[in-house]
């Protein structure tokens, strides 16, 4: 019984005590949600829609501000110079904190402080536009947003996932230095990822040049002999000079840059490393092209993956920590090396802390023209030095001609379809309807032809050969609505010819055809057939039966000749003139080296150059001090 009636009254009390529980939290919650939902003071404020702006920092920040009921119910952003991995999640949580709060007192973590700011004094700019008491807007504590830190500590930082970035971290990591590799694209590669039918500068000796250094290697004749030459020589003239590469080279670098010398000492070395480190393949015959003097240029064997994605899948496997769809912040040098501040699409912010950063953004171009590429590359290279004091040299636009544009902001290189629709009739002509060059020319070639016709310039196609192009473009990852211009043939800069009331509306078409049909018919005759411009092949069927199309031409830009400067050794040069100690710079970036002018595959030959000699030149510093420290630990024991 004892037992029982124990049991019974500890249920009792349990059950009294549960009550009494709940009612103190049922009270506490009311109380809670009272409080939480309580109305906010109303504002002061009239209804409407208000526009404010404040400058970030690339450019102007715009909003429009939506007040309905007295209260801000919508902020709409407008950054476009803004770089956008770094602002993204402040154009996102920014706006929607200011509604929340009802308040622009927003206290700002996210990696983009200036963009967070300057979002917050647009919206007060338009809030006063509202005729508004703008302490009613600030009152209160400040809302604040956070975003995930992480630390990192490595040898060398990269800044830039693009052929020069990954030649200098692919080198790196092949002797053994842990390297970071920070890029704003969610794949390395850069503008190579894409470019299916690039060449490059294979060779720092032209055939004239490598005969006459075979010849000197020859046995010496006997002292007697050799008098006897010199005698007939001095009676005959003195024979024409060799044209070395180096002499082709001399208009492409500037003088008082020094590199064309480090880049005629470092290019074979390079070239045997692609081939036998990096398993870069090139194709067996070199092309005949301009303004070498002879061919010591050629293409890469593209047939399996472009070089920018096989230099991303090594990249991959190479042990190279990467950072992808991250973007630099800051670059801090100190006494030890330097600090790498970078945020991720994601808003995470790392802090990377490195012996060396190398600089290899490429460059960015604010021309008139579309620059390929344009959404990641925004003039990192010019923000970094701006921040760091380095000097920073101007250029121009780096143009091609082989573009096409179906709209006003999409641009898209022909040149790698070219090869494939020239057996539709593929040809190129001016607005006179002329041909000018050799279609299968190399892309250097047929874009400098473009460029010098200084007027419109067009792909004539058969209405097949159309169709395949757009089917192409379709494939490509392009927004909605360039598509649907694209599958609806209203394209920009498209024009079909059917009929013969339409033959020379845009171009002569009448010549074109039948200049491209007695090519045909010479062709047939003669095996070995080529025309004026050196081409050899014509096939498929241009006429006005069959419906003919012009595509028009498009000039684009693949960034600027200017950019950071660098010494001979790739630091990076201080507006005082003083050369970094941590900090190199690889590739286009390096705004003092090469001119205004541009040559057959010399830009892809740089890229490979100056990462691995900068890789090298780090590789043995750090080397030294390595061994340094070795012999000073054993002095000390």
């Amino acid at each position: 019984m004892l037992t029982v009636h124990t049991d019974f009254r500890s249920r009792m009390y349990y059950n009294q005590y549960m009550r009494f529980t709940k009612k103190i939290l049922a009270a506490l919650l009311s109380f809670s949600l009272s409080a939480g939902c309580a109305p906010q003071m109303v504002k002061e404020v009239k209804d409407g829609t208000y526009t404010g702006s404040s400058q970030g920092y690339g450019g102007t920040v715009e909003v429009n501000v939506t007040i309905a009921d007295q209260k801000i119910t919508e902020v709409k952003v407008s950054a476009p110079h803004e770089t956008q991995v770094v602002a993204s999640s402040a154009l996102k949580l920014i706006p929607e904190a200011i509604v929340s709060s009802q308040s622009i007192q927003i206290d700002a973590s996210s990696g983009a402080t200036i963009t967070s700011d300057a979002i917050c004094t647009a919206v007060e700019d338009a809030l006063q536009k509202a005729d508004t008491d703008m302490e009613q807007w600030k009152g209160g504590e400040s809302v604040s947003i956070r975003n995930p830190k992480k630390d990192i500590t490595t040898d060398v930082v990269v800044v830039g996932g693009g052929i020069a970035g990954l030649s200098t971290a692919l080198r790196l990591q092949q002797m053994g230095i842990d390297t970071t590799i920070i890029e704003k694209d969610s794949v390395c590669g850069g503008i190579m990822k894409d470019i299916t039918s690039a060449a490059q500068i294979v060779s720092s000796g032209t055939k004239e040049e490598k005969k006459e250094e075979a010849s000197e290697t020859e046995e010496q004749p006997d002292q007697e002999e050799e008098d006897r030459e010199q005698s007939e020589e001095e009676t005959k003239e003195e024979p024409e000079p060799v044209i070395t590469l180096k002499d082709d080279l001399v208009p492409y670098f500037t003088e008082e840059s020094g590199m064309l010398e480090v880049f005629m000492e470092q290019l074979d070395g390079t070239l045997i490393w692609q081939k036998n480190d990096l398993g870069i393949p090139f194709e067996n015959e070199l092309i005949e092209t301009q303004p070498y003097h002879e061919a010591v240029v050629a293409q890469y064997d593209t047939s399996a993956n472009t070089v920018g994605q096989l230099l991303g899948k090594e990249a991959e496997v190479s042990g190279a920590r990467l950072l992808y769809s991250t973007a630099v912040i800051h670059v801090e040098e100190n006494s030890d090396g330097a600090v790498v501040q970078a945020k991720a699409a994601d808003g995470t912010l790392f802090t990377v802390t490195c012996t060396y950063a190398v600089i290899a953004t490429g460059t960015w171009d604010d021309g008139e023209y579309i620059t390929i590429c344009s959404e990641l590359n925004e003039d990192d290279g010019r923000k970094l030095g701006g921040q760091n004091g380095y000097e920073y040299v101007s250029g121009n636009s780096i143009l091609m001609g082989t573009g096409y544009q179906p709209d006003d902001h999409t641009v898209i290189d022909l040149f790698d379809d070219l090869s494939g629709l020239l057996k539709y009739g593929g040809v190129i002509v001016n607005t006179d309807g002329e041909r000018f060059v050799d279609e299968t020319a190399d892309r250097q070639t047929v874009s400098n032809a473009i460029l010098a016709q200084q007027q419109d310039c067009y792909l004539v196609l058969s209405t097949k050969g159309y169709e395949t192009f757009r089917s192409h473009l379709l494939k490509m990852e392009l927004d909605g609505e360039t598509k649907d211009q694209i599958s609806s043939d209203e394209g920009k800069d498209v024009f079909f010819i059917t009929s013969e009331q339409q033959i020379n509306d845009i171009v002569p078409v009448g010549r074109v055809i039948q200049e491209y049909e007695q090519s045909l018919a010479q062709l047939s005759l003669n095996d070995g057939y080529e025309d004026a411009f050196g081409r050899n092949s014509f096939k498929g069927n241009l006429s006005i039966e069959n419906g003919i199309v012009l595509i028009g031409l498009s000039c684009f830009s693949t960034g600027n000749t200017g950019g950071l400067s660098v010494d001979t050794s790739f630091r990076v040069i201080s507006e005082d003139g003083e050369a970094s100690d941590h900090v190199f710079a690889v590739g286009s970036v390096c705004g003092n080296v090469l001119s205004e002018m541009d040559a057959p595959g010399l830009r892809t030959a740089w890229a490979f150059v100056s990462g691995k000699t900068v890789a090298d030149e780090i590789g043995s510093v750090l080397a030294k001090e390595q061994l340094e420290k070795l012999l000073a630990k054993e002095t000390e024991e």
